[in-house]
Order: C-alpha cells, then sequence, then structure tokens
C-alpha cells in the first residue's frame, strides 16, 4: 500500500517546462494580459522585453557583491537583436524529488504478479528550452521552442507529453484578429508553469492520469485577437494525436483521426481600489465528424470546460482560483477545482499556498475516486533571472487511509 501511495505522489510531483505563472500578472504592475510579458498571445514561452524588464534587477544578492556585474550588463542589453527583428530566451529547469523510474522495475506480488517502476529520489534535469522569435515581416512572425532535456530523460515522459512547438503568426493589420499556424499549444484553461496540478488530473485507483498532457502540443491553427486592452478572445482547431495517447478504461480518450477545436475567452477590466483581476472560461471538444445524413457531430465526444480567475494587488498578493468539468460520453466525468493564494513577502521573495480537490465519476461501473492536494512552496530570487523554488505537498486520497507528503526543491534560470 505505502508503494503505491508513492508511485501516486511521484506522478504529482514532476513539474515540466515553464509556461507561465499567472499570478505574476496580478503581482505585476504591468497589467493581466500575458502579452504584457510574453510573445504569444496564448500562454506563455518566449518573454518580450516587457517580460525581460519584469525579472531583471530582482534578487536578494545584487550581482556586483559577487563579481558577477560584468555579466549582468551584458545580460542587461535584452533579448532583442536586429533592432528587434530577432529575439531569444532560454529556460533551464533542475529538479529534486521522488521519481518513478520507468525504466527500472521490479515485479510486486499482489495477487499476481504486477510490474511496478521504483522508487527513488533523484536529481533530474527538467529543461533546456531555447526559444527564437523572428519577425519575418511587419505582417509576419516566425517562433519555436525545443526542450533539450526531454533527450536526455526520456525515460521519464508521460502520455501525450511534447518536447517542442514552432509556428508561423499572420497579422496583416494590428487591430485585427492574427492566424498562427504550427505544432501549437492549445489554449486549455490558464496555463501554469507547474504541470502536477491536481485540477489538471483524472483521479483514479493508483497512478491518476494527465486531464490535459504535459506541455502539450498538436498540429493546428488558431485564430487570436488582442486588440482590445480588456479582452482577449482564441479559436482553434488542431489535431488530436496527442490527446489519444491518454487513455481511460485501457482505450485512447479520443480518437487519433478526429479534429479538436478550443475556444478560450478572458476579461482583463479596469479595477477600483488599485486591484487587478481578469476572469475567463474556455471550451476544448473532440469528436468525430459524420457525413452520412448531412454534417453532424457523432458520439464518443470529449469536452473539457473551465472557468478560471484572477484577482489581487500589484507587489502584495494573488488569488487564484480554477475549476475544470470534463466528460467522456458514457465512461467518465470529472470535476476538479484549485484556489492558490501567493503572497508576496519582499520583491525577490513570494511565497504561496494552494489547496486542490479532484473528483473522478466512472460511469460504466458507478465508482467515484476522490482526492485533494495541499501544496505550501516559495519563489526565491537570489540573483535576477534566477529562481528557488522549495515545495511541500500533502496527497490524500479518500479511498486510502492517511495521507502521503513530500518535499521537492527546483532551481529555475531564464532569461
Amino acid at each position: 500500500m505505502k508503494k503505491t501511495i508513492l508511485i501516486l505522489l511521484t506522478f504529482f510531483l514532476v513539474s515540466e517546462y515553464a509556461i507561465s505563472r499567472p499570478q505574476y500578472s496580478i503581482l505585476q504592475t504591468y497589467g493581466t494580459k500575458c502579452t504584457n510579458c510574453h510573445a504569444n498571445a496564448n500562454y506563455g514561452g518566449a518573454r518580450n522585453f516587457g517580460g525581460f524588464l519584469a525579472r531583471k534587477d530582482i534578487g536578494l544578492i545584487q550581482p556586483d557583491d559577487i563579481g558577477l556585474q560584468g555579466l549582468y550588463d551584458f545580460l542587461g542589453e535584452g533579448t532583442e537583436l536586429f533592432d528587434g527583428k530577432v529575439n531569444w530566451g532560454l529556460d533551464m529547469r533542475l529538479q529534486n524529488a521522488r521519481w518513478a523510474q520507468t525504466s527500472r522495475k521490479e515485479e510486486v506480488r499482489v495477487d499476481t504478479n504486477v510490474v511496478r517502476p521504483t522508487i527513488e529520489r533523484k536529481t533530474m534535469l527538467m529543461q533546456i528550452s531555447p526559444y527564437l522569435q523572428v519577425q519575418a515581416a511587419s505582417w509576419l512572425r516566425i517562433e519555436g521552442m525545443y526542450n533539450f532535456a526531454y533527450d536526455i530523460h526520456d525515460d521519464m515522459r508521460y502520455p501525450g507529453q511534447q518536447a517542442f512547438y514552432a509556428g508561423v503568426t499572420i497579422q496583416p493589420w494590428q487591430d485585427l484578429p492574427s492566424i498562427r499556424v504550427g505544432y501549437l499549444n492549445p489554449p486549455i484553461s490558464l496555463d501554469f508553469d507547474d504541470h502536477t496540478m491536481l485540477v489538471r488530473q483524472v483521479s483514479g485507483l493508483g497512478r491518476s492520469m494527465p486531464l490535459i498532457p504535459a506541455d502539450y502540443a498538436e498540429l493546428g491553427f488558431e485564430i487570436n485577437y488582442d486588440g482590445l486592452s480588456w479582452l482577449n478572445a482564441s479559436f482553434g482547431m488542431y489535431e488530436s494525436k496527442n490527446m489519444a495517447k491518454i487513455k481511460t478504461e485501457g482505450v485512447p480518450i479520443v480518437n487519433e483521426n478526429t479534429m479538436s477545436s478550443v475556444v478560450n475567452l478572458s476579461v482583463h477590466p479596469q479595477l477600483p481600489y488599485g486591484l487587478q483581476g481578469f476572469m475567463g472560461l474556455s471550451h476544448f471538444f473532440n469528436s468525430s465528424l459524420k457525413t452520412d445524413d448531412g454534417i453532424y457531430f457523432g458520439n464518443n465526444y470529449l469536452t473539457i470546460s473551465s472557468v478560471y480567475l484572477g484577482i489581487g494587488l500589484a507587489d502584495r498578493v494573488a488569488l487564484m482560483a480554477e475549476y475544470i468539468n470534463s466528460t467522456k460520453q458514457s465512461l467518465q466525468e470529472v470535476n476538479n477545482y484549485s484556489l492558490e493564494l501567493t503572497y508576496q513577502f519582499m520583491e525577490p521573495i513570494y511565497v504561496f499556498g494552494r489547496y486542490e480537490s479532484g473528483k473522478t465519476d466512472i460511469m460504466r461501473s458507478g465508482q467515484i475516486w476522490e482526492a485533494k492536494q495541499y501544496v505550501l512552496g516559495a519563489h526565491i530570487y537570489p540573483l535576477p533571472f534566477i529562481d528557488l523554488i522549495p515545495e511541500y505537498r500533502i496527497y490524500d486520497r479518500a479511498d486510502v487511509p492517511g495521507t502521503s507528503a513530500q518535499w521537492a526543491f527546483q532551481i529555475h534560470v531564464f532569461y
């Protein structure tokens, strides 16, 4: 039983590459839109000049005090080259936690022989991700990212997880929507830099599985509108090959030959009393398209619907809330939610606490699986562009007596 709990806990301790931190959109004085700090209207990835400025002078130690001022003077020139026509960036992550070693297995007798991963504490290089953006013309942008750490730890990947994205954005007129085509991250709900969040998992017996693949990317296209200061809207259609790698009840959650659509809409109003905030919703839909009697959607659909909210005071506190409902027709229904409070203790130190609840209803068998997760952690910047992230996680399954808990520690270097 203890080993089963450890295997389950391991899945929740594995964080993947950084996309964005919606909390910072509240805590920073730049406002609440992703495009204030990131080049991509949906989620994060490569930082723009605003994103570079947001962290460039924040640290507990001044570089000059330890002989690094020359390096930081060089880095202080920013990530833009050739008059802004080229923008580059980098994310690197190292984490220490208990990991399921999928390449080392042992047989454990539970009624019959069952193969299970062994568990051990390990330090893993999770991310070496260079970003590159080229503004080929005033109306054309090319971008891409590849995580080279995937090739180093190829035994630590999870279903549907991807190492790269790449796309082309076409926008002839700045006040009109843009079109983005390529291998893209579908904008399902909010996107955090922590893919171990219970709100994005399917609670079940033993090790839970992703509801949304970690580092999710598919071939597809998007139409994005960001022309108003208070609105962000996106609609896209994508292949389903990576989503199909997630299985439930032993079968793929979607047919890999079908198309998925995602709509994401958020509003970013001006609030009184110095408050900053946003709220939004998203809807993912996958089904086969039938043409035998007109054009209509077939059965076996999958939906992932979310409502999310962020509110707080710049340089003080941010509260994030999210609810996700997912239905696989006649198979399962998932209802998850999370609440996270981040407090800026001082500019280089943030502390946070998160509560999450997950519930899965297996329609075929009538089984219901419930779990809760409690996370306490901090973001500590000893120097600009370096983030130390200690975390303590408690995982509580309703069907297992007691709880599981563990420390994890991560170093994030970014530029």
